[in-house]
């Protein structure tokens, strides 16, 4: 098990998926993916005189297990974020109809849980008719790290994927990343 203490590696890559259809037929696409690698344990720490914060933003968490959830919401709030839990996909997604546009900055999905998965729970934000919905980060938080696991989180219009245990580190480098290039 990673510590917090442990090195992030964000690597921004591009697959290219290819299919062959019925025959000759080929059918290509490329999906840019962010990709959290937590499985390189080189023991560097982010910068402890790095200013950087999550202070004024809100986040909200779709988790289905108890202790997952409230690691998740130590790390962020000691990162200055405001947090809303959600139990599922569907309270996720309900959460988020009910809110005003804007109201999260981010949410963190983890990919398998009752009622609605996460995977479900994101392409139904992804068609809602609002501002928000088409641009918000959604993460993937998940303990499948499998390239089509990623490429499968992707397709359902996830920006990035982040294995479990995430540390405090990951959390943070993930969400200063996608925050900074979305208020670009």
């Amino acid at each position: 098990m990673l510590s917090d203490v442990d090195f992030l590696n964000v690597v921004r890559c591009n697959i290219t998926v290819v299919e062959n259809c019925l025959s000759d037929c080929k059918f290509a696409t490329t999906l840019g993916i962010i990709f959290v690698d937590t499985q390189r344990h080189t023991h560097h720490q982010l910068p402890k005189e790095s200013k950087k914060t999550l202070n004024g933003t809100h986040i909200l968490i779709a988790e289905d297990n108890e202790i997952n959830m409230e690691i998740s919401e130590f790390f962020l709030t000691n990162l200055g974020a405001a947090v809303e839990k959600a139990w599922n996909g569907q309270d996720a997604l309900t959460r988020f109809q009910q809110s005003e546009p804007g109201t999260y900055d981010a949410i963190l999905m983890d990919i398998m849980m009752p009622v609605m998965d996460g995977l479900e729970a994101t392409r139904c934000i992804r068609m809602l008719n609002r501002p928000d919905a088409k641009k918000i980060p959604i993460i993937a938080m998940t303990a499948q790290t499998a390239t089509d696991s990623i490429v499968t989180c992707r397709a359902a219009g996830m920006n990035a994927h982040i294995s479990k245990p995430a540390t405090k580190e990951q959390l943070g480098k993930i969400l200063f990343t996608l925050l900074e290039k979305d208020q670009k």
